[in-house]
């Protein structure tokens, strides 16, 4: 979006083909030097057992369910050729970073699912098994719980709306606030 309504999201450059996102409403502490040092480590690769499936779904319900320190992870085609992260982060995908660690979804082929694919997570740095863990239980939680078309609600409360008590993710704007929340 452009003019009065824009928003500028943060770029944290973590080498010079990976950066991330970070919406200017969340306070996201990054240790750029750590976080670097964990992507040059091998990864932490955890199974969901659930299918993977509709991706944009599962992002949008990551980054509204993450809580604090869920950003957008990029790259540059670069960084996949020379496999620092998997292709999708090409396109962008939802980061849970903890101090100097991170964790994002992945895919392998599976037999199990329908899809052909089992949802997981890789994961990088000192804390990578927890942090890993912990976007598991989104993964997991998403599979088992919101694997569905419409799973999202969606709405848009102008300004001056009454939100006490209103469930789910916020995001405050200018002339409203966007929320969502999952069934």
């Amino acid at each position: 979006m452009q003019g009065d309504g824009a928003n500028t999201e943060r770029l944290i450059r973590i080498t010079a083909d990976v950066g991330l996102y970070v919406d200017p409403q969340h306070d996201l502490d990054v240790d750029v030097e750590a976080l670097r040092t964990a992507l040059a480590a091998p990864a932490v690769e955890l199974w969901a057992g659930t299918p993977f499936d509709m991706p944009d779904e599962l992002a949008m319900f990551q980054l509204t369910n993450g809580g604090s320190g869920m950003a957008m992870m990029h790259a540059a085609q670069k960084a996949v050729d020379e496999h620092v992260v998997e292709p999708a982060v090409r396109h962008g995908l939802p980061v849970l970073v903890q101090g100097g660690s991170f964790a994002y979804r992945t895919k392998r082929e599976s037999t199990q699912f329908a899809s052909g694919f089992e949802a997981g997570v890789r994961a990088y740095g000192p804390q990578a098994q927890q942090v890993g863990e912990r976007m598991l239980d989104l993964v997991r939680d998403w599979g088992t719980d919101h694997f569905r078309r419409g799973a999202a609600r969606i709405v848009y409360y102008p300004a001056g709306t009454d939100i006490t008590g209103l469930p789910g993710w916020r995001s405050v704007k200018r002339h409203g606030v966007l929320a969502i929340s999952w069934t």
